[in-house]
């Protein structure tokens, strides 16, 4: 008995249906059809299995969305996206809801030969503001006893003016890891400046943390700290701090 099964046996469902449709290249430059089965009721629909294909996407969404919640439970595959350059990937996310909110986890996620493992997060939605929080690590570059880590959390607020604050952590991160999937996604003819450059700082790791704002039209920044070490020459480090 799958996932969508054995959630159905407690559940009272007004309505069942599948439909088939398609996006025009006006909505989306590529088109895309989407196959859906599901059913529901005021309070809750499921997704029994929602496929969406196109030239450059291959998904499915298997699991439920509390509608007054805002909740999404279940498992969304990217079984295959495809980048201009012709590069491709493949991931899952799993949902799961919180007492308010919900968080999502992806095992990994890999761009050749550059992963990063245990990317989790939360979207918390409160009455006029919507709380975040993502972290994830590399393993790829394990120059010390500790992988990489990445992490920004923050909130934005839904006021007559919009506005964003967020906190963001990086505590011994490769710069290799940021050329690395910079290159995965870059188009070719960038991507001979990105590889000189990653010949530069192949062997440099950093550690930050910074404070940024935002109305949507201006942006402030403070960074009490930066960081960046030579992994290979124990002299080699500069130390900055700045805002703007």
């Amino acid at each position: 008995m799958n996932y969508i099964d054995k959630y159905l046996n407690d559940f009272n469902y007004d309505y069942v249906g599948t439909l088939l449709f398609q996006l025009s290249k006006k909505l989306i430059s590529t088109g895309m059809n989407i196959n859906a089965n599901f059913s529901g009721n005021e309070d809750i629909f499921n997704a029994h299995n929602i496929d969406f294909y196109s030239s450059n996407l291959k998904a499915n969404y298997v699991g439920s969305f509390n509608i007054k919640k805002l909740q999404p439970e279940g498992v969304f595959t990217l079984e295959n996206v495809v980048l201009q350059n012709n590069n491709s990937f493949n991931t899952e996310i799993y949902f799961d809801p919180l007492h308010k909110g919900f968080m999502f986890i992806i095992p990994q996620l890999s761009f050749n030969e550059q992963f990063f493992s245990a990317i989790q997060g939360e979207i918390i939605p409160n009455n006029n503001s919507v709380d975040f929080s993502v972290e994830l690590y590399d393993y790829t570059h394990m120059d010390s006893d500790e992988p990489g880590k990445l992490s920004f959390s923050g909130s934005y607020l839904l006021e007559s003016e919009n506005y964003l604050q967020t906190q963001i952590d990086i505590d011994t991160f490769a710069l290799n890891a940021f050329f690395n999937t910079a290159l995965f996604f870059a188009k070719e003819n960038i991507q001979s400046k990105l590889k000189k450059m990653q010949t530069t700082f192949l062997p440099y790791v950093m550690s930050t943390q910074m404070y940024v704002s935002s109305n949507l039209k201006k942006i402030t920044y403070n960074v009490p700290y930066f960081v960046i070490a030579n992994t290979k020459k124990d002299k080699e480090f500069a130390l900055l701090s700045f805002n703007g």
